[in-house]
């Protein structure tokens, strides 16, 4: 097969840390209407006012020349019966020069959210930047904004959302007929243990 056998592939790396100062978000635990309240790679989203959650973490992940890390946090807390969440992340990715799949850059996410266990509903905003690092790909710089929706069916087992977002490139060719971009997604979430 050569020199590009995977085989002679350097090792892949990864790892992630996460602390949760109050309660645990872990699958199955007490009060969650689902048995994968959380997977123990992302956080549930919302605990919808059962848990009092502040977490932080931490990842790396490394193959050759390519690296990645990050870090984010999620405050997910009861009022009443009712729950605030706000979650983050920062992330930096990079390979070597010659690779173009995944060009050196660094990313942000943000999102808030208010849960109402009245209706079973979460109205939720977002806030998304995309930063490349390279001059050659800075055109490709953008932010990414907007809210929606969440109606927990049948608690994290079923989910329908509703989410629109405005996409601004922070380059805009003066030819160029549409300089944002606006994006309306209907998503249907389903889990069945």
């Amino acid at each position: 097969l050569g020199a590009e056998a995977g085989s002679r592939n350097p090792y892949r790396v990864a790892g992630r840390v996460n602390y949760d100062f109050f309660d645990l978000e872990k699958a199955g635990a007490a009060g969650s209407n689902s048995a994968s309240a959380a997977n123990g790679y992302v956080y549930a989203g919302t605990n919808r006012g059962t848990k009092k959650v502040f977490a932080i973490g931490a990842w790396g992940d490394g193959q050759g020349a390519y690296k990645a890390y990050g870090a984010d946090f999620m405050f997910d807390w009861p009022i009443m019966k009712d729950a605030i969440t706000i979650t983050g992340n920062l992330q930096h990715y990079e390979q070597n020069i010659t690779a173009t799949t995944l060009p050196k850059q660094n990313d942000i996410y943000a999102d808030a959210g208010y849960y109402f266990d009245v209706a079973k509903i979460q109205p939720f905003f977002v806030y998304q930047k995309l930063n490349f690092s390279d001059d050659a790909r800075k055109t490709g710089n953008q932010q990414r904004y907007g809210g929606g929706i969440n109606w927990y069916v049948s608690g994290q087992n079923m989910k329908v959302s509703i989410y629109y977002q405005r996409i601004a490139p922070e380059v805009k060719p003066v030819t160029a007929k549409v300089k944002d971009t606006n994006e309306l997604t209907v998503q249907l979430q389903a889990l069945y243990f």
